[in-house]
């Protein structure tokens, strides 16, 4: 599969994400489809080949965030020694995924430290970016209701 240099993988030798991807698993999903319900064990990780993928969370199962760009990674828990996945990832849409393996790129990573690195860097960002993502939405959130008052001790006045 090709990615362009600008995705997930730039910057890792040719051989390392040639090793990721050895063992990578094509798979189709129809719109609606679950590919891994929250509190579910931690298998895979996941790039989005083509379609849309919600990720969400609670029993009302609220989108937190939309995989939509090729190239996007999901599944991030599985190759950070979490247990269980934090969300539900639904296919929006027909989508089509590259499914790997946590054991088989776990492997890879521990036996190339260097690109290694450089692939957990890039989990980090994804945490980093979703993590701006809630602070931004609870921010405006936040403005919606903004007491003048907040944090000053002061009673507001009845108007």
């Amino acid at each position: 599969m090709y990615f362009k240099q600008s995705d997930f993988f730039s910057g890792m030798a040719h051989g390392f994400v040639k090793d990721i991807m050895a063992n990578v698993e094509k798979i189709a999903c129809a719109a609606g489809e679950v590919i891994f319900r929250e509190g579910d064990e931690t298998c895979y990780f996941y790039i989005l080949v083509k379609g849309h993928v919600k990720l969400r969370i609670g029993r009302e199962g609220r989108t937190v965030f939309a995989i939509n760009h090729a190239g996007e990674c999901f599944g991030w828990s599985s190759l950070i020694d979490r247990p269980h996945y934090s969300a539900s990832a639904v296919c929006a849409a027909p989508t089509s995924l590259m499914r790997l393996e946590k054991a088989h790129v776990r492997r890879i990573i521990q036996s190339d430290p260097h690109n290694g690195l450089i692939f957990m860097e890039r989990i980090a960002s994804i945490i980093g970016d979703r993590l701006l993502n809630c602070y931004r939405t609870l921010s405006s959130s936040a403005l919606l209701a903004l007491d003048p008052t907040e944090g000053t001790g002061q009673m507001q006045e009845a108007l």
